[in-house]
């Protein structure tokens, strides 16, 4: 490094010359990947990508979707009457209705 904190050069553009650095706010509140991901995009839409900018930044936000969807299935409580037998079943042999209780 140059002996300059990283949040005084910026190389590549000028689009995150902003009060508060997208990375800052990311760290300070410990943010993971996919959402500061989407947070460095929508803090600079304006100033670098355009539409394509928030488009980046809304397949971020789909994929946590998709983690926390799956994460959500996983750990669902099961519907208890799921696992419900049957009143009345059917003997194969006999064809006769079966109840219990």
């Amino acid at each position: 490094m140059t002996g300059k904190r990283a949040n005084d050069v910026q190389y590549g553009g000028d689009h995150y010359q902003v009060p508060i650095q997208p990375w800052d706010y990311i760290i300070a509140n410990g943010i993971g990947y996919a959402e500061g991901t989407a947070i460095k995009y929508l803090s600079r839409w304006k100033r670098k990508g355009g539409l394509q900018d928030l488009y980046k930044a809304r397949h971020f936000l789909d994929k946590l979707i998709e983690v926390e969807e799956e994460k959500e299935k996983q750990h669902a409580v099961p519907d208890p009457d799921a696992f419900k037998l049957p009143e009345e079943i059917l003997d194969a042999d006999t064809h006769r209705s079966i109840r219990w209780k």
